[in-house]
């Protein structure tokens, strides 16, 4: 009788023969490498119960002024931040207005169609409506979905009921707002040359950068609000706020009460009256209480008979001069200043249904480009957009790098007194992704990486320098940053790192494996991550289906490589939220490395050895029983023990169950080889691999 401990080393080899791998392992399923052992992954559980909504590609956590935490999530149909335990929809506005009876209904059916001109809508695109008078006998107000585009004038929705009368353009006067267009799902096209159709652009420039791709987000925080930008469109900006909280008194001028009136301004029968003969402003007796970096709503109903009216906010107009009657909605950014209502010598009209409330959702950043592919915020507070519109031009450069002036996200033009400037790359055909490192950030383009250093002259601010090429990341959210290193996914077919220097592909020992099984013109869903409490960072890849179900995880530390399957389409490292987040396909998010189950469910984990020669391989032996030696171990495990007598051969395979107080396990297989699955499938479960032992024995053949 002869204890052999197992000669075993954590990572895995998937791209070696089982034999050839040793002494390392050759699969693995929710197991990770942790200083030089394999151990069971944690668990997870679901952080909230409300759904998020559409396929999420970009997260980013932060806190506030006072400490709270909040997580976007970026989807290619939503915006939405995650905020103690609730989702919360801060998807941008695209377009909002009045239209005159848009509405047209058939009896006994739920479709309504609307009449809107050069509408841009897509099916898929969300709608919302108010005030609408009833029509057909439904009342069309609230939020809906495109369901068919007639054509570019006419779309339609479903009610929630069936019409009980035929009308063709009804629905009085409504306001209607149109959220943020859906984005793709899908990768149209491979991400090489020749991506689009022959002709796409105007001549001379590209085609817009969500044509072909599936949305992503490039998500940062300005202070402690969020800045974001789905890849070829806005810059946007959330102020964190959830409650729509009326700021103006007597709105609705039911007294005489709480507004300042200019000369020939008088207010009565629910109305503030303008007459001619003076220029004068109406406005709030007490300064508007606005918080300075938010964005607010602005409406107001105009009826105008002489004359012209405008509206400001302090000095700054917020409307041009308003010479028609019309319901004014203003989406504003709030410095200083208390709101006027200004009407010239010859005005005459009323006012009356003034609003100021929070904007709930996420605003463009006033003069920032209109198509970006990423943004991040500098360690200099100064905000960058990378693949973007050249002001000169007003086109879209696939390689041009902006930014703003240091401390003010809003001024992106260049003047002698300030740092905004801009540059356009020297090598690559186009902008990947770019991030903040420490003192420095990295841009990468397709073909390689640069590195972007911030330099105290006016006249330079930044320099760009060309520090590897054929390295270009495979995805916009490809790269991850941990412990002041850069890892990407290439591609290449290679992953890579960069500490100094010049990056340096990572030898990976599972390579092939992934990019092999990586679905084809799909990399730009791949989603890196870090976990810093483990020393590792990882990505996630759609590899059996077109959306991520795979994963590789490389610890850092160890220089180990494992891989597995999981429902993940995005993942964040704990900080601004105490745990880790990730985000599955059907938009469940779950909280990581908690608890060690699978949401309350058994925890399935797996690993293989590679194939261990007994004797050298020279004789048959024969393996009679396992000394298990784990720690910490919960839950059990079932171990597959198979023996083969030549690598190639089929061999035969015992099992036998262990758990914490399993001291031996006595089977019996014969052969030169021996090769171990454990896998465990339990609530709770966990296992940290010790110095595992078998009993062998010579079995006095020789063949």
């Amino acid at each position: 009788m002869t204890y052999v401990e197992l000669p075993l080393i954590s990572g895995v080899y998937k791209d070696e023969t089982p034999l050839s791998a040793k002494p390392h392992f050759t699969n693995s399923q929710w197991v990770r490498s942790n200083r030089g052992k394999m151990e069971v992954m944690g668990g997870f559980e679901t952080a909230t119960n409300d759904t998020v909504e559409g396929i999420c590609r970009g997260l980013h956590g932060w806190r506030d002024n006072i400490s709270q935490s909040y997580e976007a999530i970026g989807t290619n149909t939503y915006l939405q931040v995650f905020w103690d335990g609730e989702l919360y929809d801060i998807t941008p506005l695209d377009t909002w207005g009045q239209l005159t009876n848009p509405f047209t209904t058939v009896a006994s059916d739920a479709t309504v169609t609307v009449a809107d001109t050069a509408h841009g809508r897509s099916v898929g695109d969300r709608v919302i409506f108010a005030n609408a008078s009833a029509v057909g006998g439904i009342t069309p107000n609230g939020e809906f979905v495109v369901t068919v585009v007639d054509d570019v004038d006419n779309y339609k929705f479903e009610f929630t009921s069936s019409a009980t009368g035929n009308v063709s353009g009804g629905g009085g006067t409504v306001d209607y707002e149109y959220i943020l267009p859906i984005g793709l799902v899908d990768n149209l096209g491979g991400a090489g040359y020749g991506v689009g159709g022959y002709g796409t652009g105007g001549y001379g420039q590209g085609a817009s950068e969500d044509v072909f791709y599936p949305r992503t987000w490039s998500l940062d925080n300005w202070g402690q609000n969020l800045v974001a930008c789905p890849r070829g469109g806005k810059i946007y900006e959330w102020a964190p706020e959830f409650t729509a909280t009326e700021i103006i008194t007597n709105g609705n001028f039911a007294s005489d009460t709480a507004w300042t009136k200019g000369t020939g301004w008088t207010i009565g029968s629910g109305v503030a009256t303008g007459t001619a003969g003076a220029d004068s402003n109406l406005q709030p007796s007490t300064a508007i209480a606005l918080t300075p970096g938010s964005y607010y709503m602005v409406e107001m109903d105009l009826t105008r008979s002489a004359g012209e009216f405008q509206v400001f906010i302090g000095s700054t107009a917020i409307t041009s001069a308003l010479t028609s009657s019309q319901h004014v909605k203003v989406l504003i950014y709030y410095a200083s200043g208390n709101l006027i209502i200004n009407k010239d010598s010859s005005g005459a009209g009323t006012v009356d249904n003034v609003s100021i409330k929070p904007s709930l959702r996420a605003a463009p950043i006033p003069n920032s480009p209109a198509e970006n592919k990423v943004i991040w915020v500098t360690d200099q507070r100064i905000l960058v957009a990378a693949g973007t519109i050249e002001a000169a031009t007003g086109l879209y450069n696939p390689v041009h790098v902006r930014w703003t002036d240091q401390e003010d996200s809003h001024d992106w033009t260049p003047t002698a007194s300030n740092q905004s400037s801009f540059f356009t790359l020297g090598k690559g055909g186009q902008i990947t992704t770019g991030m903040a490192g420490r003192g420095e950030n990295a841009l990468w383009c397709d073909r390689g990486l640069y590195l972007m250093r911030y330099v105290p002259d006016p006249n330079v601010v930044y320099s760009f320098n060309f520090v590897g090429s054929g390295c270009g990341p495979i995805g916009s959210n490809s790269t991850v940053m941990l412990a002041g290193q850069y890892y990407w996914m290439a591609n290449t077919g290679e992953f890579f790192g960069f500490s100094g220097g010049a990056p340096v592909p990572l030898f990976c020992p599972v390579r092939k494996y992934v990019f092999d099984s990586l679905a084809a013109s799909q990399g730009e869903k791949v989603f890196a991550f870090a976990n810093s409490a483990y020393k590792e960072v990882g990505w996630l890849y759609p590899g059996a289906s077109n959306e991520c179900d795979s994963y590789v995880l490389y610890n850092v530390a160890d220089k180990a490589w494992t891989i597995g399957t999981v429902d993940r389409t995005a993942w964040l490292d704990s900080g601004g939220i105490d745990y880790a987040t990730a985000i599955s396909a059907v938009g469940v998010m779950y909280f990581m490395e908690r608890g060690h189950s699978f949401d309350g469910d058994r925890l399935n984990w797996s690993m293989e050895t590679a194939a261990i020669d007994i004797s050298g391989g020279n004789s048959l032996m024969r393996v009679m029983g396992i000394i298990p030696d784990f720690d910490d171990f919960v839950g059990g495990c079932t171990v597959d023990v198979t023996g083969k007598v030549y690598p190639n051969s089929t061999g035969t395979t015992a099992s036998v169950v262990v758990n914490d107080e399993t001291d031996y396990k006595s089977f019996r297989v014969t052969g030169r080889q021996v090769q171990f699955t454990f896998t465990g499938d339990a609530a709770p479960a966990f296992m940290r691999t010790g110095a595992i032992s078998i009993d062998v024995r010579n079995s006095e053949q020789q063949r």
